[in-house]
């Protein structure tokens, strides 16, 4: 899902630095994270405004309540294309930072683990 930033969204920066224009056909564009996001919570019958808390500076975590299924959305202010609380050195470069702030990695297991099928 396309993220749009001050750099553009992955389809922009794709082209940028691979297609030089010459978009391949059939590549769409998408509408980004925070309007996926937002079908995810009608699809799983949330009420429809989320309620946002900082968790750092760099860290903003949107959930949403009334929902058959939880929905939440962890966006990194500032982030490039990196795994939270996982750097790679000498990545941050081309990819951007990665925050230390959270552990995606934890978050995601603590997630999936807490809903059993």
């Amino acid at each position: 899902v396309s993220y749009q930033d001050s750099r553009g969204d992955a389809r922009e920066i794709a082209d940028r630095h691979l297609w030089k224009g010459n978009i391949p056909a059939g590549v769409t564009e998408h509408p980004g994270a925070e309007r996926a996001m937002a079908n995810w919570a009608a699809h799983n019958g949330c009420d429809p405004k989320p309620e946002v808390t900082e968790v750092s500076a760099q860290v903003v975590r949107t959930s949403w309540t009334g929902c058959q299924a939880d929905t939440e959305f962890f966006h990194i202010v500032g982030g490039g294309h990196t795994w939270p609380g996982r750097p790679v050195a000498g990545m941050e470069a081309v990819f951007g930072s990665t925050t230390m702030d959270i552990d995606a990695t934890k978050l995601m297991f603590e997630f999936f683990f807490s809903h059993h099928l």
